[in-house]
Parts: C-alpha cells; structure tokens; sequence
C-alpha cells in the first residue's frame, strides 16, 4: 500500500503549477505525505523541541570522553545531514543501539527534505533556475518506502566509516548545482572536489536564499483558490456604547460556578426541560440573529459587510460541516451566534458542526465565555450526533516560558499565588489562540474564513481586525491542518474530564458521541469515528490514512490564486509561522506593510533591519497597538521602537480608544510584501507566538488583487493616528525636555515610572528605560543582544 501511495505522490509532485490550474487540484499525496511527516515529528519532538532533552545531548555531545565518538559521527555522517539537532540525535541514537529512534529521525529527515524541495519548485518567490534545481532534486524522492528501508539499513553497519560508505554507493549521486555551498564538517577533500554528491545531501539553507532548511508548509503552495480580503464594518463609539450597556448581561445573568445558572449542569437541565429556544438567553435582553423585530436583531451580526457579516454568511451557507476554533467565543455577541448556530443545526438534519476551545485562557472574559461554552456542550450532550465541543489540548505546546522559570513557576505555585484568578493564563504560557471557520471542509466546495477577529464583545468587536476568506482546497488543509488539534482535544481533555457523572445519569462525553454499535472499543478508535466527518484521510486508530477517494478540486477560471498555510501545531512540532514571516521580509524589494497588535519578536525585528540596511530604500511601514491598559503606553509595543526608528522604518499607533469599560484595540496581524504577498491570521509577531507557545493559524496568499485590498485599507489606517501620540519625522528619539519629572519626547509621550532610577538616583530616561527592559527580556528567552 505504501509503495502504491508513493508512485502516486511521485507522480503528482512532478505536476507543474500550470496543470494544477488547467486541470484540478489534487490534494491526496500532500495530505498523507504531510501525515506520515507529522506522525515521524511526534516520535522524534522531544530531540527538536522538549529543553531538556535538548540540554542532555548537549552535554553528552560535549562530554569529554565521547568527544572522540562525535567527532568521527559529525566526519562521517556531517555530509549527508546538514540539521545540527539531526545530526546529533543520530549520533547519539546510533551509538545507544536505539533502531527506533533513529528510524524515526530519518523519516523526519527524508520526508521534510522532500517537501521543502517540493515547496521551493513551486514557490513563486525564486526564479526558473531555482525552481529547476529544487525539482532536479525532488525528482530522486520518488521510491520513498524503498529509500527510507535503504537509510535505515545502512545504519545497522556497526561502524560510522561504512555507514558513510553505504550511504554514498547505495544512492544515487547528482550533479552538484553551482549555487550549492556545503556546510563543512570534515576533511574530506575528495568528497568536496567531486562534482556529484547523494541527492538526498542538498543543503536548502544554503543552495535557496532565505530558506529555513526545513519544509516552511508542509503542504506547499495550494493552488485554484479564490480570495477576498476582509476588515471590520464597525469600530464606532455607537456600537461601542451598545456594547458597553450589555457588556455584563452574561456574567450577571449566567454565573458559571457549579449549581449556578451557567453551569453545565444547569444549562442541560434548562435545554431538556424547555428546548434551546427558551433554554437560555432570552429573557434578560439579548439580541437576535434574525429577528421580525429590528429593536431585537443583534447590531453586531447584522452588519452588511465585514467579517462577522461573512461570518454568518457562511455558516448560513453551509451543508454538511462547521468546524470553528475560535479563542475568544463570549458575551452577547457569542450568545447571538450560539443560538444561531443551534438553530441552524435543528432546521438542518445533514448539518454538523465541530467546535473547539481554549477554556484555560480567557484574559479577564472568562465570566462573559465560560456559560456559552456550557451552553454549546450541554446541548452536545442532548444532540451529540449534531454537535462536537471539545476544549483544546493546550499542553502539549512547548512552554513559553523562558527555560529556567519552568522549574520556579508551576501550578501548584500559579494556584497559591493568586495569579491564576487574576490573569487567567495558563501556567506554562501555552494557549490555542487560533480565530478561523471551515465550511463544508470535506465537501467538493469548501471555503473558510482566517482572521484576527474574536467573537467576544470585550475581546473583539470593536476592534480593528481583518481577515481572509477563502474557497477552494486550500480551505480543506486548513480544516486538516486541525485534524491532531481535534483528535487530542477528544482523546487528552474531554475523555478525561466528562467521564460519566459530569452530567447526573449521562455517560460519559465521548460515549455520548460514538454513534456506533460496538460500545467496548478502545478510545481510539470512537475518537476515529467521530471525526469522520472532518477528516479528509479517514484515519484509523494508527493514524494511517484509509480514504480510498482522491482529495481533488475541479478549478474554474475564478480560481486562480496561490496559497499556503502556516501553524503552530498543538505539539510545537511544526512552528513554521516564523520561517513564513521572516522569509517574506528578507524577500521584500519594494514595501513591507505590517498591520500588529505585538512586534516584538527579536527575530522579526533583526529580519527587518538587516533588510532595511542592505536596501536603504525598502518602504517598511508598521501599525501597532499602543496598549491603553498597559504602564508605560505602549509596552512591550516600545522594546524595539528605537532601533526601528533609527533605522529609517517608520511606526505609527492606531488611534484607538476607551469606550466604557471595553479597551479598543488594533488587533489586526498581517504582513504585506511588494503587492504580491499578504499574510493574514491570527499570530502575533511576539516572543511566544513566535516561539511557537500559542496554537495559531495564518495564510499566505499570493495574489496582487487580495494584496491591494489589504494595502489600501492599511494606508487609509496609516493616516488614522492620534495626533497627539503620532511621532514627526523631523522629531529625533529620546529627545529630552526641560526635567525629570516632565515626560520625555518619544514617538509618543511615556512615563516612566518613578522606581526606575539610574546609580545617581535619577529617573530613569525613556531610552535607558526601555534598553533595560528589552535586555531582561532577551536575558529571559534566550535571545542574543541586537
């Protein structure tokens, strides 16, 4: 079956991008290529992403006596496997006698060699010679079961000096391009002077400018899509005032403590009892979706263009499935869309909808979220064949805290401190901070919609946000790109936690879910049957893919744009959102536009001043959020601001505002390149996101039309600023007034607080400041000084 799947996947990988438009698009080998990939990055993660794992190799990389060992390994094996961390597992993995480990590293290995070939002969970014190469190159990947059985096999010879022997005459030797420079680690001077080398040997860090050396979507370029950029309607002080009078209608109305009125239990009993119309939020003032009565329609929801105008949109649209991540899902507007939702699914019989939750992070809403999601599980508990609520496995993500705090910091530490309650973060500052929709996602016709905005009237609606939608089958990998998100909701939290007693006289969650007749099988396989309806392979229980249909889309000529997509996975063990972000700002010849809430990811920051002094002339622009409730404004917003500035890249915040008790924000997180590239999702450009701590989603989309859209509502946006905290160009940095305890002239007015003080006992200047906060921070993750 493998070597089946394989010859497939080699013959649709040679397809060109043009046959993909003239024809259809075929997603199967992309998918399970992409699977087994995954399935190899889990077995292998702790090697690439656990801290102390890594810190262990390290040192017994390091140690003295194995010194002579891994100096041989790297001489021997430094040829073929151009990854440090690879290499180094390898090295160790082979000289523990651990066959599985090193199966598994290899898979991971070949597997994500392959797809970044397969990316770059695709990606529109390099030129014909680039392209040439990467495809030369992709074109030796075809026999992948009999390549990896190969590897493999040539591991089991006991010494390192004939496993490299093995690997250089059991595969095939291609020519060396001339763009291809080695990273040296031997003296090997044969090798070098040779003009052919082991296909599988090609370094792409090295042989494709601003490559990351490893597949930046594992799916590639997605192509025979149409796109619509998409921005709020309203941020108005009207709406905002609406909102702030009904801002506590929930809280107050719905306490989600056990026994109270939102509670699980209660909501159940209420949906029973009275039916979902009358259940809940009804009778204290809420609003409607549709409504005879236009006082009762929801102000929000009825909006006539923007993204929660699409939103309902496409949920209105939708025939089969609704699959939604949404971080924020709360107040009244959240109300208005469950109920919504549920009266979509009681009119329609062939509709199911798939909803998933961070429940762990709110920021302060977790009064206006927690009883709409108790609302939408009690009513899975009566309609389990309609509805799926599951909260997100938030920890597997690799912490996002900086290393050495994990160790000081843990729950039981969070839970005495008080800290918890106040904040409601997560202890190991992980979350599922995704915000996107798939409609009918498994249906030949799917489309979704990636966004920035929150469906939560404190967190969300009258801030400035943005989004993309999409239709065709890039919509169905993003809905895949969530398949392990859901699995490990199901199967890591809900399995779990609603055994049976979390509602009196109920199985438990997923019993209640497992439609099928055999009720004494394993977790697994319930979990696989569940999510058949939103999985496109059709996994078993091993994770291997059963579907025997091809996963293709017929494209007509509407459909012509180019896109791929980007995550943080609910493991850490694809964080590619970064390697997009850097990779289109090291690009850029003309414009870069950058739409924040957060830039201060050293990485991103160092991205865009070395592009910036290599060419003077870049039009790099940045709107960011300059965070009303923090103190100072605009932290950490500010932590790099005079190196931007200085560097000629020019900042402005969003004019944004109080409005009541609700903060607004400038909440969009794009980045825009040349008139050609756009990203759009929902990943802050912060230490953590970046990092890849928080589950996120993003799109790159390669089309001029989508690109333009964006850029006019960002240069309309450009000029939105507060005159009063906008900084002129003629106006240096840190240049200071009169006295101390006046405030310093900085791009916006900033105090700083009194208890900064210098050795002579002096305030602390705004620039002194703000270099003593951005070098804790970099001290804490890790970072070098810029």
């Amino acid at each position: 079956m493998m070597k089946i799947l394989v010859a497939c996947l080699f013959v649709l990988m040679t397809q060109s991008y043009a046959e993909e438009i003239k024809y259809t698009v075929d997603l199967s080998w992309r998918l399970k290529a992409r699977n087994f990939l995954t399935i190899a990055k889990q077995h292998s993660r702790p090697y690439f992403r656990d801290r102390d794992v890594q810190y262990r190799l390290s040192k017994w990389l390091a140690a003295p006596v194995n010194r002579p060992y891994v100096a041989q390994c790297q001489q021997h094996l430094g040829n073929y496997f151009h990854s440090r961390n690879v290499l180094g597992a390898l090295c160790w993995a082979k000289r523990q006698g651990h066959d599985l480990e090193i199966k598994w590293l290899l898979t991971n290995y070949y597997l994500d060699l392959a797809l970044s070939l397969l990316e770059i002969s695709q990606d529109p970014r390099y030129d014909e010679k680039f392209q040439t190469i990467a495809s030369t190159f992709l074109s030796y990947f075809s026999d992948y079961d009999h390549q990896l059985a190969k590897l493999t096999t040539c591991f089991k010879r006991q010494q390192l000096i004939d496993i490299s022997s093995c690997l250089r005459q059991d595969f095939t030797l291609v020519k060396r391009p001339k763009e291809h420079v080695y990273l040296r680690l031997t003296n090997d001077s044969s090798y070098y002077h040779s003009d052919r080398i082991p296909y599988f040997s090609i370094n792409t860090a090295q042989t494709f400018p601003f490559h990351a050396g490893h597949a930046m979507s594992e799916t590639g370029w997605i192509a025979g899509n149409s796109t619509r950029y998409l921005t709020t309607a309203r941020t108005d002080n009207v709406l905002g005032e609406q909102l702030n009078n009904t801002s506590n209608l929930v809280a107050d109305n719905y306490p989600f403590a056990k026994g109270e009125r939102g509670s699980l239990s209660k909501m159940y009993r209420a949906l029973r009892n009275k039916g979902f119309i009358d259940g809940a939020f009804m009778e204290e003032g809420f609003k409607q979706i549709v409504s005879d009565d236009p006082q009762r329609r929801d102000p929000v929801w009825n909006q006539d263009r923007g993204v929660y105008y699409q939103v309902r949109k496409l949920i209105d649209s939708a025939k089969e499935t609704i699959f939604i991540d949404m971080f924020a899902f709360g107040g009244v507007v959240g109300v208005s869309l469950a109920k919504h939702l549920l009266s979509r699914l009681q009119t329609n019989n062939n509709l199911k909808v798939f909803i998933l939750r961070d429940t762990v992070n709110h920021f302060g809403g977790i009064a206006e979220q927690m009883p709409i999601y108790n609302f939408l599980l009690a009513y899975s508990y009566l309609f389990p064949e309609r509805l799926i609520v599951s909260e997100s496995y938030i920890y597997g993500h690799t912490s996002g805290l900086p290393a050495f705090l994990k160790t000081v910091i843990d729950d039981r530490f969070i839970k005495f401190s008080g800290i918890q309650g106040m904040l409601d973060l997560a202890v190991q500052a992980v979350s599922d901070h995704s915000k996107l929709m798939v409609i009918d996602g498994k249906s030949a016709e799917p489309k979704a919609i990636i966004s920035s905005k929150n469906w939560s009237d404190r967190a969300g609606v009258i801030f400035f946000d943005d989004a993309v939608l999409i239709e065709g089958p890039a919509a169905a990998v993003v809905q895949d790109d969530f398949y392990h998100d859901m699995r490990l909701g199901l199967r890591e939290v809900m399995a779990k936690k609603f055994l049976a007693g979390a509602i009196v006289g109920q199985p438990s969650y997923l019993d209640k879910l497992y439609q099928g007749q055999q009720k004494h099988q394993t977790i697994d396989y319930k979990i696989s049957e569940i999510l058949k309806d939103f999985d496109l392979l059709e996994r078993d229980v091993k994770l291997i893919p059963q579907r025997t249909t091809p996963i293709a889309y017929p494209v007509d000529k509407s459909k012509t744009v180019a896109i791929r997509t980007g995550y943080n996975s609910v493991d850490s063990s694809t964080t590619n959102i970064i390697d997009q972000n850097i990779q289109a700002i090291l690009h850029a010849r003309n414009n870069i536009y950058i739409n924040e809430q957060f830039c201060f990811d050293v990485k991103v920051v160092t991205a865009l001043l070395n592009v910036k002094s290599k060419r003077p002339n870049l039009d790099i622009r940045l709107i960011l959020d300059h965070a009303l409730e923090t103190e100072p404004d605009g932290i950490p917003n500010l932590l790099y601001l005079d190196l931007l500035l200085n560097a000629g890249i020019d900042v402005r915040w969003n004019k944004t505002q109080w409005i009541g008790n609700i903060p607004q924000k400038n909440h969009s997180k794009t980045l825009s390149v040349d008139g050609k590239y756009v990203i759009v999702g929902s990943a802050n450009k912060d230490a953590m996101t970046m990092f890849g701590s928080f589950r996120d989603q993003q799109v790159e989309v390669f089309d001029p039309l989508t690109v333009a859209q964006h850029d006019k509502v960002f240069l309309e946006w450009w000029k939105n600023v507060d005159p009063e905290k906008d900084f002129p160009a003629s106006r240096k940095p840190f240049e200071k007034t009169n006295n101390y305890d006046s405030e310093y002239v900085m791009p916006y007015n900033i105090v700083v607080p009194a208890h900064f003080i210098d050795l002579e006992g002096n305030r602390l200047s705004p620039k002194n400041f703000l270099r003593l906060i951005r070098g804790i921070v970099k001290i804490l993750y890790d970072y070098l000084v810029i």
